[in-house]
């Protein structure tokens, strides 16, 4: 009886240890199955995290283009055709006139014709002198800031004082479309 007890016992405690290794070996298995699902989920996660962020993006792209064509129309209604960049010396003598200084305007024939992204412009060169240094300084800003339709941005400028003349040779752009003063586009 004590070796059919002790051989019974030692089935019974291989049989658990058998059982025991059995069920390490399935956990240990399926734990590195879970890992293995864990990270998929980890990475299907940032996945559509990214998605959702590229459709928020693409969204406010979207939301964005409309307002930005509304600034572009609006900014092409700032803009004159190239055909009226001819006013501008008259305008400029006029507001001259107006300043008690005198001014001396050329083009000086670099140009970028407009882009469907970008407006042309031409360079000018332009000169102003007075003898009232605030005269000069009102005009200067009438002609940057203030001009009632043209948009111009002076690049450059140069003071200089003669006795009680001031002058101001200045460099800059003048912006324009591509449309004709009646509106329609130009034939090309």
């Amino acid at each position: 009886m004590s070796n059919s007890f002790r051989r019974e016992m030692w089935i019974s405690v291989a049989l658990i240890v058998g059982g025991i290794a059995a069920l390490s070996f399935a956990l240990y298995v399926l734990s590195g199955d879970i890992v293995t699902e864990a990270d998929k989920i980890i990475a299907d996660r940032a996945l559509i995290a990214r998605r959702a962020q590229g459709i928020g993006a693409l969204a406010d792209l979207k939301r964005d283009a409309i307002l930005a064509q509304s600034y572009k129309d609006a900014m092409t209604k700032l803009l004159v055709p190239q055909d009226k960049l001819f006013d501008f010396p008259h305008w400029l003598d006029g507001l001259a006139s107006s300043r008690h200084v005198s001014a001396s305007f050329s083009f000086d024939g670099t140009q970028s014709l407009p882009q469907p992204n970008f407006p042309g412009f031409n360079g000018f060169n332009l000169s102003v002198s007075g003898n009232n240094m605030q005269d000069v300084i009102d005009f200067i800003k009438d002609v940057e800031f203030r001009t009632p339709e043209f948009l111009v941005d002076i690049s450059s400028f140069d003071i200089t004082k003669n006795g009680d003349n001031y002058s101001v040779a200045m460099r800059g752009r003048i912006f324009f479309v591509n449309t004709t003063v009646d509106g329609a586009a130009p034939t090309q």
